[in-house]
Formats: structure tokens, C-alpha cells, sequence
């Protein structure tokens, strides 16, 4: 098989060369050539041929639809065979002469009318070769639908490549421009930091109460690009875990911390349970971060005077998270919508303490990536329950007397590579 002119987009996912040998053989023909049409010009160019060398290709060279048998075939969506010194022109004699055929079998490539991607020709040495064989516009019509998957597969592959440039492009902007933001807004909310503290004179309590106001919508919306950031990394791929052992009660002091002034300031109480002695595999960092997103959630849609909770329970080869509030709940047909990016359900509670809308799908994104997950549950006009899963990572023993290799080796492996600690 002689692969001819250049490479047609279809063929790096179809191989075309049994099918042309047995069109051949069927025919009894010693040469022939599948010709596909050019996306850019619509020219039919040899793209692959049997029997024929490099120069007999170029000599058959480029033909245009409606023109000549080839061309014929093509726009007509028909057989056409020529009898080449009786019948044929004067190029397609010359040509014939060149390359020592007498008859042209013409035959379009396609499944359908609608679908002709090219033609098979097949060339016989001389006229006593030639025969009309029915099967052959129906062996062209198989070999023109894996032409069309093939095309239809490379287009989608095409699409995809496409999509992906595009959703990185889009992405590094993401990044880039939140990090423009987040400097300048980070120096602002320094110099307020200064104002508040006195520098470089105290100031009045009214002018206190402006600045005061001004740094909590700093912060807000630094927690905004902060997100931003966090979700476009996770999008390519940027962030890294750093999953070990990890005390359940050290992350739910260290969300409280946080959490807590959110929620008296809104007249929210917020209910943590303390005496947990869990342990999880998890990145220390994330685990703080779902748990900060999901109370935060929490305290949003919960009414002042209303109450939030965190409880853990450990099952088997699991430890959960229990975040429970009382709000208005989640309808039924919103629930597959709140992990998606940017989704805000448009409650006014919500509003009134703004939000990217990326919380729930950054937290699910650090939970599936550390082996657990997170579920919802909600009553509508009663509260929401999240659920965070992670597997349990039992306290180790501590080992008497010296550790040995051996032992140093086990622990190792039990924990993933490192040396659990003690």
C-alpha cells in the first residue's frame, strides 16, 4: 500500500488500506486510489492507492467535482465507468497511457447521498479485465460510513481540543486577574487596619464605626477572589494535598474560631461538638477550609436567633461531619444544582452576605480529592443537614521499648510512605 499526498484528517483514526486491497481483489483490478475531498478547496486528492508509485499518484493527480469521471462520481453520486480509448478525454488518455490502465471504475464514498466524502477508483490494465460488478457500490457505501465515524469522531475530537483551550485560557485569566485584585485590595485593607488601630491619630468613634464597615466589605470580597483563585487552580489542577493524620477536634476548633464572630454578629448560635476523639486522613488546610465553607453556608441561610450545629460520628471505615442548620431549606429539584460553580439560589439571607457561589463546589472538589465526599439532606421550611465523609484514621498505638526497622517499614506502608507519628 502506497500512502499518497498528504494526510487526510480522517485517516489518523481509520485505516483505510485492507478495505482498498480487497476492493481490488473483488474487482480483479491491479491498481487503485481513494480519493477524498479537501475541507479547504473541495478538490478530490489521492489519499491512499494500491498498485501505484509515488509519481503514478501525482500523475492521476487532483480532479474537481462534476468534472471528468472522478469529479462525476462525486457530485453525481453515481458509478461511472469509462472505457478510457474509446471514450475517455484527452487529459484522462494521457494519464491512462502514463500510468497503463485501460478502464476507470468510479464509485462515491459515502452511506448516503447526503454523505459522500470521496471516491474509489479503480483502474484495470485492460478492457478484457473489465466487468460490472454489483457488489461494489455497496462495499464503496461501507467503506463510505467509516469514512463518516471516522470524520465525525476527529470533528468531536477536534471540538474537544477546542473546549479545553478555551476553558484554560479562561482559566489562567481567572487566576491572573485575581491576583491583580487581590494585591491592591490587601494593601487597602492594611491601611484600614492602620486607620482602626490609630495610626497615625486616633480617630472618632462614628469615623471608627465607617472604617469598621469598610473592612468587613474588604473582607468579603477578598474572600470573593480569594475563591476565585482557589477554584481556577482546582480547575487544571494546581492544588496540592498533603493528606496524613489529622485530629477531628483540631479542625473543628480551628473553623470555630472563624466561623464564630460570622455568627454572632448575625445572632446566630453555633453549636460545636468538642469531646471527639476521630482521627481522619485528610490535608489539614482543606479539612479547615470545608468545614469554614459549609458552617459559613450554615449561618447564612440561617434566621437570627436560630441555631447551627457541627456533631461527628465515626461508622466503620468512615468519620462524619455533621453540619445542620435551620433555615429555609433546599427545594428537591435545586439540590443537583448546589455544587455546581457560581449557582446561588437567590434567598435574601443569602444575598445580604454576598458569597462567589463557589463554596460548595470548592469543598466537594477538596473531599473527593482526599477520598471522601459530602452529602446534603433537607427538609424545605425545617433546615439543611451537610454531610462531610472522610475515612478514618485510627490513633496509633504507642510502641514499647525500641522501634525496629521492620516496624519503622510496616507503619510506613500503613500510612502511605511516611512513618505514622506516634
Amino acid at each position: 500500500m502506497l500512502q499518497a499526498g498528504r494526510e487526510h484528517p480522517v485517516l489518523g483514526t481509520l485505516d483505510l488500506r485492507p478495505a482498498l486491497k480487497l476492493a481490488l481483489a473483488l474487482e480483479g483490478a491491479p491498481m487503485g486510489l481513494i480519493m477524498l475531498q479537501d475541507e479547504l478547496t473541495g478538490h478530490l486528492y489521492p489519499a491512499l492507492a494500491e498498485g501505484l508509485t509515488t509519481q503514478q499518484c501525482a500523475e492521476f493527480g487532483v480532479h474537481h467535482p462534476g468534472v471528468g469521471p472522478v469529479g462525476l462520481a462525486f457530485s453525481q453520486h453515481r458509478r461511472v465507468t469509462v472505457d478510457v480509448p474509446g471514450e475517455g478525454g484527452d487529459e484522462l488518455k494521457r494519464r491512462a497511457a502514463s500510468m497503463g490502465f485501460s478502464v476507470l471504475v468510479a464509485v462515491p464514498l459515502g452511506p448516503d447521498d447526503e454523505n459522500v466524502l470521496g471516491v474509489l477508483a479503480i483502474l484495470h490494465a485492460n478492457r478484457r479485465q473489465r466487468r460490472e460488478r454489483p457488489h461494489l457500490p455497496m462495499f464503496a457505501r461501507f467503506i463510505g460510513a467509516a469514512l463518516v465515524g471516522a470524520k465525525r469522531l476527529h470533528e468531536a475530537e477536534r471540538n474537544r481540543e477546542r473546549a479545553e483551550i478555551r476553558s484554560q485560557s479562561k482559566t489562567q485569566f481567572f487566576v491572573r486577574m485575581s491576583h491583580e485584585l487581590r494585591t491592591p485590595l490587601q494593601s487597602i485593607l492594611g491601611y484600614l487596619d492602620l486607620l482602626r488601630s490609630g495610626v497615625p491619630e486616633p480617630m472618632p468613634p462614628k469615623d471608627l464605626e465607617f472604617l469598621e464597615k469598610a473592612a468587613r466589605s474588604g473582607d468579603m470580597l477578598l474572600a470573593v477572589i480569594d475563591d476565585l483563585i482557589t477554584f481556577s487552580r482546582t480547575e487544571v489542577g494546581l492544588v496540592q494535598y498533603h493528606v496524613r493524620r489529622v485530629p477531628v477536634a483540631e479542625a473543628i476548633d480551628a473553623a470555630e474560631t472563624v466561623v464564630a464572630p460570622i455568627a454572632t454578629s448575625r445572632g446566630v448560635e453555633l453549636k460545636a461538638q468538642h469531646d471527639v476523639h476521630e482521627f481522619v486522613l485528610a490535608d489539614p488546610v482543606k479539612l479547615r477550609q470545608i468545614l469554614i465553607n459549609l458552617l459559613t453556608n450554615a449561618v447564612k441561610f440561617t434566621p437570627k436567633g436560630g441555631t447551627v450545629g457541627l456533631s461527628c460520628d465515626g461508622t466503620g471505615k468512615w468519620v462524619s461531619l455533621h453540619i445542620s442548620d435551620v433555615g429555609p431549606g433546599i427545594q428537591s429539584e435545586d439540590l443537583p444544582k448546589i455544587f455546581e460553580p457560581f449557582v446561588q439560589l437567590g434567598i435574601p439571607m443569602l444575598d445580604s452576605l454576598g458569597g462567589s457561589g463557589l463554596g460548595l463546589p470548592i469543598s466537594r472538589e477538596f473531599a473527593s480529592a482526599m477520598g471522601g465526599e459530602i452529602e446534603v439532606e433537607s427538609d424545605p421550611g425545617h433546615g439543611s443537614t451537610f454531610t462531610l465523609k472522610l475515612r478514618r484514621r485510627s490513633e496509633p498505638r504507642r510502641q514499647l521499648g525500641r522501634t525496629t526497622s521492620t516496624g519503622r517499614q510496616s507503619a510506613a506502608r500503613e500510612s502511605g510512605g511516611r512513618a505514622a507519628p506516634a
